[in-house]
């Protein structure tokens, strides 16, 4: 027994050698039949660059395997989400449900902003606001927001953070251009989203991003489709899809937009030509058929993406040869999954100094156990709500690595060069007929005056009607809902009326008054404010006399409601609205006499589709107390009985509705504003004096109807409206601003 077990030992001994050059020959054959490296390079072309997520989708329903990924502008876009992990499905979800209106505008959503701030919707201000460093105003960085793209970089990517990006689940390479050289740079780790934000920042767009001693605009200009990146990443083959905009035709070039587009164009065709000639026999060149779309046609998803797909098909018998078995691909897309971040474990919390903003603001993104995985989404909201108040020109963040496989947060907040802010608007109206209006309106808010997060603002109205009110807001404690707010009010009133009178008259209405007032915010809801006044004014007649010029003295209680939850409040698309405003005269407040005043209003937006559906509903009340005629209610004008003048009907007690319908027909570009609507509208009200009958009969219940064009314009909305009522009356309006 113990010589046949001496005889096998030995006999494998002897054997090794024959195994070794067995298991030598079998690795040769496997090496020998390996498939090639594949590179895909992905080209930039803005909007037209969403047909890199068909391309994509239809190599993976081909079992196309990728082994790195190089990519430029929107081609680095879509390359650094799938070199993250983020599969074919999530990357195309995201970017159908993507609000792009919002993404490129920096504006924060009103369900986000504290209601302090956007009670200030409710005046027609440009869509935008200056910063004031001591008496220079400073203009907005960038035409299109940052805030938001950023973010939602970083929900492509989960906020992958590479220090090398080979070793993400796809090798990767993003191309910037260096301002100051004109020269290509490749950005190979960090954040990237943030390499992804780099190499599509087109000049005089978005800010350029500074890199390793760099500034960094747009890839395309040096390198728009990185053939030579991705060949020297991993590429025996290349797979290399070109979505860039051609030059245009001297005809085609119709606009100031076309032409802008064109100078963008021209200077990345060089790098195209130079990468088209870099395009070997071996590799596949993809060209989806984008013609009649342009690099701003963000609104095309989905079309971008079916081309994306059907370009790939046409290329399937060249492509045959790199397609892997079905068991073999799901592996391979099982180990991309496997090396993709996980939600890690936060080591520590930290923040760059902010300049005047309390810290404090920031605790609810400090607020970290040790614990605590990073949710994306969770953080993301956090930081939608802390921005929304309008302290930050941009509020990132960093994920560092850390101890033991945690990660550092770093959150990097972005404070306006100035705590000074300007807006301006316009406000125009006119019948056509001699009624015409125009105000210029202007506001200055000064923030954070202490660390209460103290403000001063001031409201100034110049035209046919003037105003000026300045307001200090002071919270009982920092983030706190109670506050206080004394101020002073002028305003100079022009007013069409009949009031007491068998013929219209107009006048003018001058208040002076000061006041204090206490209250609590609901969170993003709403306010509740009570306090007190004391004031002087005057009436004077304008023409056709039916009275003398008087003065008078005025004061009493004030308590105003406010509960607000629109969408939009130029054209809402969800949403309602609840105001109640009540003001009590009283002599022991120096008031000439004592009477009462109260308003409710209501709005509520219904949507479907593109189409919306707003209601209004008003009722005004002297609640059966003697108002001096310049305290009645008027009903005429546009959006108050369009059909009928101003001041048609004018009592001590009011009830007003309207359904008005609005479809959006186009999309503005994102410099111009938001929508075209056409729409139409149906008004009905009635006035009645105390001790009358309130309610009308169905035959002579006033009405108006009417049809309109609007645009939502970053000037404000811009209507042409076109109205006639139910005796007769007809009226024609061209409006820009007015509050309706």
């Amino acid at each position: 027994m113990r010589h046949s077990i001496v005889t096998l030992v030995c006999t494998m001994v002897f054997m090794l050698p024959v195994f070794a050059k067995a298991d030598d020959a079998g690795s040769s054959e496997a090496e020998g039949k390996a498939r090639p490296k594949v590179a895909l390079v992905l080209s930039g072309g803005g909007a037209r660059g969403f047909a890199h997520v068909g391309v994509v989708k239809a190599l993976d329903r081909l079992r196309i395997p990728y082994d790195c990924i190089a990519g430029t502008s929107m081609g680095a876009i879509a390359g650094g989400a799938f070199a993250s992990g983020t599969t074919v499905a999530d990357v195309e979800r995201m970017v159908r449900a993507a609000d792009w209106n919002y993404i490129f505008y920096d504006k924060s959503r009103r369900s986000d902003i504290p209601y302090f701030r956007k009670s200030e919707d409710f005046r027609n201000y440009f869509d935008f606001t200056l910063t004031l460093k001591g008496l220079n105003l400073l203009p907005p960085k960038n035409f299109v927001g940052v805030q938001n793209i950023g973010l939602f970089f970083r929900e492509l990517t989960d906020s992958t953070y590479a220090p090398d990006f080979d070793r993400l689940p796809i090798p990767f390479r993003a191309v910037g251009t260096d301002i100051a050289t004109g020269n290509a740079v490749i950005l190979r780790e960090g954040m990237v989203a943030e390499a992804m934000r780099a190499s599509m920042t087109v000049p005089g767009v978005f800010p350029p991003i500074p890199y390793k001693g760099h500034l960094l605009v747009d890839g395309g200009i040096a390198n728009n489709l990185p053939v030579s990146v991705g060949r020297e990443l991993c590429g025996d083959v290349v797979i290399a899809v070109d979505v860039s905009t051609p030059i245009l035709k001297l005809a085609e070039m119709t606009s100031v937009l076309d032409f802008g587009a064109q100078a963008v164009n021209v200077s990345m065709q060089k790098s195209m030509n130079d990468s088209l000639a870099d395009i070997r026999k071996t590799d596949i060149l993809i060209s989806p058929k984008l013609e009649g779309y342009t690099a701003a046609d963000f609104d095309s998803v989905n079309d971008f993406i079916r081309i994306g797909e059907e370009a790939v098909l046409q290329h399937e018998a060249e492509l045959k040869p790199y397609q892997m078995e079905p068991s073999a691909y799901n592996e391979w897309k099982l180990s991309i999954q496997l090396r993709r971040q996980r939600l890690p474990q936060l080591q520590s919390v930290e923040m760059n100094k902010t300049r005047w903003v309390n810290p404090r603001v920031l605790q609810s993104l400090l607020d970290v156990r040790k614990d605590k995985r990073l949710d994306t989404a969770e953080l993301h909201q956090r930081i939608d709500e802390v921005y929304a108040r309008g302290d930050f020109s941009r509020i990132s963040y960093e994920v560092l690595p850390g101890d033991e496989g945690k990660v550092i947060l770093n959150v990097i907040p972005e404070e306006k060069p100035g705590r000074d802010f300007v807006r301006f608007g316009l406000s125009l109206y006119s019948d056509f007929e001699g009624d015409a209006e125009f105000s210029a309106l202007a506001s200055l808010r000064r923030a954070w005056l202490n660390r209460l997060d103290a403000e001063w603002r001031t409201d100034i109205e110049i035209g046919r009607d003037k105003a000026l009110h300045s307001e200090w807001y002071q919270p009982a404690s920092l983030g706190s809902e109670f506050f206080v707010a004394p101020y002073a009010d002028y305003r100079s009133d022009y007013r069409e009326a009949n009031f007491g009178s068998t013929q219209p008259f107009s006048y003018s209405l001058r208040t002076i008054d000061a006041g204090i007032e206490a209250g609590s915010v609901f969170g993003r809801w709403g306010e509740i404010r009570a306090g007190v006044l004391v004031g002087t004014g005057r009436v004077d007649p304008e023409n056709n006399a039916v009275f003398s010029s008087d003065g008078f003295s005025r004061g009493g209680y004030t308590l105003k409601l406010t509960l607000d939850q629109l969408d939009n409040v130029r054209f809402p698309h969800s949403g309602g609205l609840v105001k109640v405003d009540y003001f009590e005269s009283s002599d022991a407040f120096g008031a000439d006499f004592s009477w009462s005043r109260l308003v409710v209003e209501g709005r509520r937006a219904l949507s479907s589709g593109a189409n919306s559906l707003l209601l209004v509903g008003r009722l005004g009340s002297s609640l059966n107390t003697q108002t001096p005629f310049y305290q009645s209610f008027r009903l005429g004008g546009l959006f108050n009985l369009s059909a009928m003048p101003a001041g048609a009907i004018d009592t001590r007690n009011q009830v007003y509705m309207r359904a008005q319908y609005y479809r959006q027909i186009r999309q503005l570009p994102a410099l111009v504003g938001k929508g075209v609507y056409a729409g139409a509208l149906l008004e009905t009200g009635w006035g009645w004096d105390n001790g009358d009958d309130m309610t009308p009969t169905l035959g002579n219940l006033p009405w108006s109807a009417g049809g309109y064009l609007a645009a939502d314009t970053f000037l404000g909305s811009l209507y042409l409206l076109g109205a006639l009522g139910g005796e007769g009356e007809a009226a024609i309006y061209m409006a820009l601003g007015a509050n309706f």
